[in-house]
């Protein structure tokens, strides 16, 4: 699963949260992507908390964004052109 946040402190902040809540390790069960920092074991992390720009990142890597089953776009209020 990928949710996407709007900003670096937010998918860091909720991805150490639900690991400490869940009592999941960080990079493992749960992880993050921000610009120039990765932090999730491929295969194994199950919710990658991700910023906007990297998830238009993995859009053009990959257009059908296979690696991920379910993809939440959190905080879509806060529009931006990334959103849009």
């Amino acid at each position: 699963m990928a949710v996407t946040q709007p900003r670096r402190v937010a998918a860091l902040t909720l991805s150490t949260r639900v690991a400490e809540e869940k009592n999941w390790q960080i990079g493992k069960q749960v992880g993050y992507i921000i610009r120039f920092e990765e932090c999730w074991t491929p295969n194994f992390t199950v919710i990658s908390y991700l910023t906007e720009g990297m998830m238009i990142q993995e859009l053009l890597r990959d257009p059908l964004l296979t690696r991920f089953r379910v993809i939440m776009l959190d905080e879509v209020h806060e529009r931006s052109l990334q959103t849009d």
